[in-house]
């Protein structure tokens, strides 16, 4: 080693900034003392002798310097190029050293995904893994050390050693820190320590990693697959503080809604876009924000169905009545004639949501006849009944509407059955038996208090089935209770 201090490498950083200069074919500074280096110390070190014999030393340089010019410089190269190669074995000494962990650990995740430690003598390997990982395996390879950690984390959840699994997750914690590419890590962790703390019943920690998950994911670019997993664990302790798991759904809407917006920026004439923004806007509640997408969404694609059959009833739930009645004449010219079933159903329905239909009535109930001929998928009956049931309303059929409503009772949707009991006390009022109607209402405004989802407090999810019952609920209680049509 070299005994000058000033000489030596201040730091590992100054070492590998030395080695990436001699990659770069730059000079290095890693390279022996000069030869004037060491005719300094020595002149230190003989004041005296030397200042004898400087003059001769003049004389002598003069004579020689073209003599020895060559020969120092043919030194000089040869002494970095040695330096150079030095430096450069022991980059690759390194990076090979860092090659063989990664492969190591990559051969080590393979196996225990594959037998997930069933496989004889699996549960001793993960153990000598972890041990190793605790004296320092893999500590300049965080990433795969991460990948390790979080690997072994669900390994020993699955086996509910809960504190082990706890003690990986937070270690691969640790090791990401808060780097500003961390996020994805961060979100990924989160998320497990989430299931460690759900499962030893611990609310107050669960609620913590979503939340801490949920803000890493506030930071990626692309986070539409991470934030509907987030919102549906939300769902998960439901149970246990309902109030919570709503805000988380309705936070990670809004990633949902911020991820759309950047997409829009880059791809401003895309209509899929603007109907994605859109009907997010719907499920959280934001109504005349989604009524702006999606008339921008029919604006740039005026054959965009479901643009325009939630357009429409946004309208009308709103109280534009004529823009309502516009977009249901722009349903019937575009889809009525259409051979699939679910999007003439769905144009028969807008234009029978007002008490004065949107559409040609004759036209109409041909319509709604066609979407029931045999062949409809199971799923789909029962949507096509209850549309049938407002067609026969509509027609004043109202027993005949009433029992459309019951045939209806499939639908798989709290906002669909409160609809179809609004649609059957309508019925009721209109045929003279308003006992049956108040009845009726009464259970339709049950379920929607406690059932149904309401905007800006739940995901609404199907939007326009709520719609869809709001618009209906207006109608029924000014009709049965004499409330303004309009609350």
């Amino acid at each position: 080693m070299e005994k000058d201090r000033t000489r030596r490498y201040d730091s590992a950083e100054a070492l590998a900034a030395d080695v990436r200069r001699h990659l770069e074919n730059e000079l290095v500074l890693a390279r022996p003392p000069s030869t004037a280096y060491r005719l300094s110390k020595f002149v230190r070190k003989h004041r005296v002798g030397v200042a004898a014999v400087a003059a001769i030393a003049v004389a002598l340089v003069a004579g020689l310097g073209a003599a020895t010019y060559g020969m120092v410089q043919a030194r000089r190269q040869s002494r970095l190029a040695e330096d150079a190669r030095r430096a450069a074995d022991g980059a690759r000494v390194a990076a090979e050293r860092a090659r063989d962990q990664v492969n190591d650990a990559n051969v080590f995740l393979r196996d225990l995904f594959m037998s997930f430690g069933n496989a004889p003598g699996a549960r001793q390997r993960l153990e000598a893994v972890v041990s190793k990982m605790d004296g320092g395996w893999l500590k300049d390879q965080v990433p795969t050390a991460v990948a390790c950690r979080i690997a072994v984390g669900y390994f020993y959840m699955r086996e509910r050693n809960y504190p082990v699994a706890q003690r990986q997750f937070n270690e691969a914690l640790r090791l990401v820190g808060n780097s500003p590419d961390a996020a994805p890590a961060l979100s990924a962790i989160h998320t497990a320590l989430f299931e460690v703390a759900e499962a030893r019943d611990d609310t107050a920690g669960a609620q913590s990693h979503l939340r801490a998950a949920l803000d890493a994911q506030r930071t990626l670019g692309d986070s539409e697959t991470s934030a509907t997993t987030l919102a549906t664990m939300a769902g998960r302790i439901e149970s246990a503080d309902p109030a919570a798991a709503k805000r988380l759904r309705l936070e990670a809407l809004d990633i949902l809604i911020a991820a759309r917006t950047r997409d829009l920026a880059t791809q401003p004439g895309d209509s899929e876009k603007y109907l994605a923004r859109g009907t997010l806007h719907c499920r959280a509640g934001h109504f005349v924000d989604a009524r702006a997408d999606l008339e921008k969404a029919v604006e740039l694609d005026p054959n965009n169905h479901w643009a325009w059959y939630r357009l429409a009833c946004l309208r009308l739930y709103l109280g534009d009545d004529p823009g309502y009645r516009s977009a249901a004449q722009q349903m019937l010219q575009r889809f009525g004639s259409d051979p699939r079933r679910d999007l003439v159903e769905r144009t028969a329905k807008v234009t029978l949501l007002a008490p004065s239909p949107a559409g040609n009535a004759a036209q109409v109930s041909a319509m709604v006849e066609r979407s029931l001929a045999p062949g409809a998928a199971r799923s789909l009956v029962p949507w096509l009944a209850m549309c049938k049931a407002l067609a026969e309303y509509r027609a004043g059929r109202f027993d005949a509407a009433a029992e459309w409503a019951e045939k209806a009772r499939a639908v798989d949707s709290f906002a669909g059955q409160a609809t179809l009991d609004l649609l059957t006390a309508m019925a009721h009022q209109k045929a003279g038996r308003s006992e049956e109607a108040r009845r009726w209402l009464r259970q339709a405004q049950e379920r929607i208090r406690t059932q149904v989802p309401q905007p800006g407090v739940d995901d609404l999810v199907a939007s326009e089935n709520y719609l869809v019952c709001e618009i209906i609920r207006r109608e029924a209680e000014a009709l049965v209770e004499g409330k303004p049509s309009g609350g």
